[in-house]
């Protein structure tokens, strides 16, 4: 099934989606953290969103942190006015990383989203919001990972209400596939 059914939240996987977008050199970080509050409410409504924890201490994911960031680049101290130049250069710091979510999260929830700062391993903690979601509503995981898949499928049933599909938008953003799981 490719297209996604009626959906009453969604829960974002943001791992992902940090460099999916566009950053338009001359902008201010405050102004990038905008248009990520204004895609997440445009297309999700007031999801709630999972990021990871980067600079939390010890993780599973710190191999993947470290050999993503095998060429490093400078740690940029910036505020919500300062102008970004190069976003690969940015984010190939987990403590720029940590700083753009923060700013990110600020944004969103204004917006009215909901999230999670992740201290350990994000899909866990995805699954957790979104099986504590599908209790109350119809409710559409988006990530890319499927080690989510995984998960979800691993969850006992009783735990979870009957509808709740996963939406995995590929990188090139031209085509998403949905998968609905009932129990």
């Amino acid at each position: 099934m490719n297209s996604v059914p009626e959906t009453d939240c969604y829960v974002l996987g943001d791992g992902s989606l940090l460099h999916r977008l566009p950053w338009k050199t001359g902008d201010s970080y405050g102004a990038i953290a905008e248009c990520y509050a204004d895609f997440t409410v445009r297309r999700y409504c007031q999801a709630t969103v999972v990021f990871d924890g980067y600079g939390e201490g010890p993780s599973i994911k710190d191999n993947t942190h470290q050999r993503r960031g095998k060429s490093m680049h400078p740690i940029v101290s910036f505020t919500a006015e300062t102008e970004f130049s190069s976003k690969k250069d940015f984010l190939s710091r987990d403590e720029n990383k940590a700083d753009m979510i923060v700013l990110i999260s600020t944004a969103r929830t204004e917006r009215g989203c909901y999230v999670i700062q992740s201290p350990g391993d994000t899909d866990v903690d995805i699954i957790k919001a979104t099986v504590e979601r599908s209790r109350l509503c119809t409710t559409t995981l988006v990530g890319e990972d499927i080690d989510l898949l995984i998960l979800l499928l691993h969850t006992p049933e009783e735990t979870m209400r009957p509808h709740i599909s996963v939406l995995t938008p590929t990188r090139c953003q031209k085509s998403t596939k949905c998968i609905t799981l009932t129990c």
